[in-house]
């Protein structure tokens, strides 16, 4: 039992090195949304409700987790200090995690997160979708969801680009966010049945 642990350890840690590296991003980089619209990057839009296709779907997507006991890893590489000298910080934790799934689209996940590192943990709860729900879907296929979530707050304004990607056992769940268009940090969470 604690050798198939240590494997399933190893195997999370990689592909948690691997979505690093497939979405390298260095500090100060600028959203690819904000270079190519330039000013009317900072102008508002409202997303459009879910169809009935789309709700349908998600709901096929997450199904097989939801309900479960979900068991990963969560990452975070974020960017701090002044913009002239900023500098990347990595943070690794454990995860578990239970997923919830509606037939209206949404879906809501509760996470239990440890760094042994640390010794410290917290919880974090998201949810896409639902009623007045500000996420837009720019894809959606048999084993990935991409959403996309603006908003803006006084002055500032807050870009998310978030990947969802399934296999039979495993899902990941990869975010990026930007501030003022520019790159703030990004979230990695791998997470098995």
């Amino acid at each position: 039992m604690r050798y198939k642990l240590s494997i399933r350890y190893i195997a999370f840690s990689i592909a948690l090195l691997l979505s690093f590296n497939a979405f390298a991003i260095s500090c100060n980089e600028q959203s690819a949304q904000f270079l190519k619209e330039g000013g009317s990057y900072f102008d508002y839009k409202l997303p459009q409700q879910l169809t009935n296709q789309q709700k349908s779907g998600i709901s096929t997507l997450f199904r097989p987790f939801s309900g479960k006991n979900l068991k990963g890893s969560s990452s975070l590489l974020e960017c701090l200090g002044p913009v002239s000298n900023s500098r990347k910080k990595s943070t690794f934790e454990t995860a578990n995690a239970e997923l919830r799934a509606f037939s209206d689209g949404k879906i809501t996940i509760y996470f239990k997160l440890y760094n042994k590192k640390t010794k410290t943990g917290h919880t974090k709860r998201l949810e896409f979708f639902g009623h007045k729900s500000p996420y837009q879907i720019i894809q959606l296929t048999n084993n990935r969801l991409i959403l996309k979530y603006n908003h803006r707050q006084k002055n500032i304004f807050f870009e998310e680009n978030i990947n969802f990607t399934f296999t039979r056992k495993t899902l990941t769940m990869n975010s990026i966010h930007y501030i003022n268009g520019t790159f703030a940090y990004q979230e990695t969470r791998v997470l098995s049945l």
